[in-house]
């Protein structure tokens, strides 16, 4: 049995031809068209976060040579911070980076967040710890996003080979 499946992955439309179990194979479909690249070859056309009425955009970009991780756009509701983690197969690792406290109901644009360059591996979570009311940024005291699992959630950057 054979079904088709569309995947449409922001602005790249991919198809994809799936068989049940069968034993005959499927042939190879003759185009003149070039393959697509790789999904991994692409370039993130931008990923936006959000929560309640705090937002933040994020796009892969190359290991920074001067340690910052560039945020596109970030918008917050109630003060807090943005924490960059390294990645730990796929999930949240240790924090690596962490931005100033932002203030609420004010957008920033390109904001740089400073990072640990030496404990990056191919990709880092993004994401935003809400403020206890002292200012100061303390991962045990801060609210951190997290599902009911108590993972963090958060945005991956992939970390592009220059």
């Amino acid at each position: 049995m054979n079904k088709l499946f569309k995947l449409l992955i922001t602005d790249c439309l991919c198809t994809f031809a799936l068989t049940g179990c069968t034993s005959t194979p499927i042939s190879p479909v003759k185009s003149s068209v070039s393959p697509l690249p790789v999904l991994s070859s692409l370039p993130n056309p931008g990923t936006v976060f959000h929560y309640e009425d705090t937002t933040f955009k994020v796009f892969d970009q190359p290991l920074p040579s001067d340690g910052n991780i560039i945020i596109d756009t970030v918008f917050m509701d109630r003060k807090g911070f943005l924490v960059i983690m390294g990645d730990r197969d796929y999930f949240p690792g240790e924090v690596i980076g962490i931005s100033n406290l932002l203030e609420i109901n004010k957008e920033f644009k390109s904001m740089k967040v400073k990072i640990d360059p030496s404990k990056v591996r191919n990709r880092v979570h993004v994401t935003i710890a809400f403020d206890n009311g002292d200012n100061t940024f303390n991962f045990e005291k801060e609210e951190i996003l997290r599902d009911s699992g108590n993972i963090i959630i958060s945005e991956i950057i992939s970390i592009l080979p220059i």
